[in-house]
């Protein structure tokens, strides 16, 4: 036999959750690739199914090579008593904002599960405006009907929103911001975002959070938003359920995660910020064909796959 290619796909591991809307089950596999040439057969191809890790998945091709994983680390939860809720009521906002301000609510109202006693509402567009303060339960129709009847128009100016948080006195608080991160107004440097981020944390700002219901966003300022401070934050998505949503914001996160691919030329991304139990990273790697690809994690968390 002149050329000799041989593919095979093995069954590793199965089982698992159901996947679908129909139930199921999910199957992970491995594949096998054989090349030879000026080859004589000489006996039968066997091949010999082996262990995968379990929630890590790999591809290679010649130099590059992407893992999927999910973060090893087990669920810590956080209670911050002092939460600042920043709702954008920009024109952008306009389509669908009724069911926000719905969503808001049970969000607001919910919040007391996870440790939260005080609760101030602020909307925000080019202009400020305090709509409630208080625990978490006193949220409700009255304050729903301030905020429909505000309605969505103008520009995004969240810098203005940030500003306007002063408080005296160090108290543990966080920040959770309802938009899209999209600022048409006032202040867009990062630098001076930094800037002001800090001095927040200065009043007890521990953490910011981001949760965006719309696929139109600036995924670089609500990353740069939420990664700031030393305690990361995460960006949340809006259509996930309200328990997704609560269990996310109620668990710490971990700090950095360094990556490093031994013997790759580069890693991308070097570091994995904010990560909780369950999430899910994708790593990048320009490594050697003939090398063997490992991933260790170090900071957070530590881990070898």
């Amino acid at each position: 036999i002149a050329r000799l290619n041989l593919v095979a796909m093995t069954q590793a591991q199965t089982g698992g959750q159901a996947k679908s809307s129909l139930g199921g089950t999910v199957g992970r596999y491995q594949v096998s690739t054989v090349t030879k040439t000026n080859f004589t057969p000489q006996e039968d191809w066997i091949i010999y199914g082996s262990n995968s890790p379990e929630n890590v998945d790999a591809l290679r091709s010649e130099n590059l090579a992407v893992v999927r994983f999910s973060v090893p680390t087990q669920s810590q939860p956080t209670k911050t008593p002092h939460a600042v809720l920043l709702f954008d009521t920009s024109a952008s906002r306009g389509i669908g904002f009724e069911g926000r301000v719905d969503a808001l609510k049970t969000l607001v109202n919910r919040l007391d599960s996870i440790g939260v006693e005080k609760v101030d509402v602020i909307a925000f567009d080019q202009a400020v405006q305090p709509i409630y303060s208080g625990a978490p339960r006193g949220f409700g129709a009255a304050q729903e009907t301030a905020l429909k009847d505000r309605g969505a128009l103008g520009a995004s100016n969240l810098t203005r929103a940030l500003k306007s948080l002063k408080w005296t006195g160090i108290f543990e608080r966080r920040i959770i911001i309802l938009g899209d991160g999209v600022i048409t107004a006032g202040e867009t440097d990062p630098t001076k975002l930094t800037d002001l981020i800090s001095g927040l944390s200065q009043s007890g700002v521990k953490r910011i959070d981001a949760i965006v219901d719309s696929t139109a966003r600036d995924s670089t300022t609500l990353t740069h938003l939420v990664n700031t401070l030393p305690v990361r934050g995460k960006i949340l998505e809006g259509r996930d359920g309200m328990d997704e949503q609560i269990a996310r914001l109620s668990r710490a996160t971990l700090g950095d995660i360094k990556v490093e691919v031994p013997g790759a030329r580069w890693v991308w991304p070097q570091y994995i910020k904010g990560a909780q139990q369950n999430d899910m990273a994708v790593v990048f790697a320009d490594i050697p064909s003939a090398s063997a690809l490992k991933l260790n994690l170090t900071g957070g968390t530590t881990a070898s796959f």
